[in-house]
């Protein structure tokens, strides 16, 4: 499948913000930026604008209240981008975060944007295949073959539910649940993968 993926930049939000002496909060949040599409790469830095608000007003106040000690080392956030898929008038987009805020906070999240490029709308699965019911049967049943090859007791109860996030990939769709959900927290963003083929029969366009 021949990808032609847009030509875009990395740009990072950074700081070191003092906690206690000797302690700082550092945070990276990177972002993308589409030269070619000057919307798309408003909302994004608009987003990264948000978060290093929300880390400024809500994060820092509530380290510093906290004795040293509850911190370890100095706490640091993340944010990287990918993107995952660009074809066919559209391009996938997947943001992970990771939080390690000491015995404060510590958390991994993705967020996860598809994009249809000619006109900047965002797209869901509904825009992507018809049948509903036929598409999540198909990705059921490949959720359910991972579990069944997984070791035993990796996951738990709750897969079932229809996953609410998913990405594209040249290989197939992704979808995937929050940490914890499905798994413990430390088994990460359990994400599966429903290859093109079996879900071809159900697109609304060529993928």
């Amino acid at each position: 499948m021949q990808q032609r993926i847009p030509i875009f930049e990395e740009r990072t939000l950074t700081a070191q913000l003092p906690v206690h002496p000797g302690c700082t909060l550092e945070y990276h949040i990177s972002y993308p930026v589409f030269g070619q599409f000057p919307a798309l790469s408003a909302r994004y830095a608009a987003w990264a604008a948000r978060y290093a608000d929300y880390i400024r007003q809500t994060y820092l106040p509530a380290l510093r209240g906290l004795p040293r000690g509850c911190l370890g080392e100095c706490p640091h956030i993340e944010g990287r981008f990918e993107v995952s898929y660009a074809g066919q008038g559209l391009l996938s987009v997947c943001i992970e975060v990771w939080e390690d805020l000491g015995l404060y906070h510590t958390a991994l999240g993705r967020r996860a944007d598809l994009w249809h490029l000619p006109d900047g709308r965002p797209m869901g699965l509904k825009d992507l295949f018809g049948d509903p019911a036929a598409v999540q049967r198909e990705i059921t049943a490949c959720i359910a073959a991972e579990i069944a090859a997984a070791p035993e007791g990796r996951y738990f109860g709750g897969w079932q539910r229809r996953p609410r996030w998913f990405f594209l990939t040249e290989r197939g769709l992704c979808v995937f649940y929050r940490p914890g959900d499905i798994t413990a927290l430390s088994g990460g963003i359990p994400t599966f993968l429903i290859p093109w083929e079996k879900l071809r029969p159900y697109a609304k366009i060529p993928l």
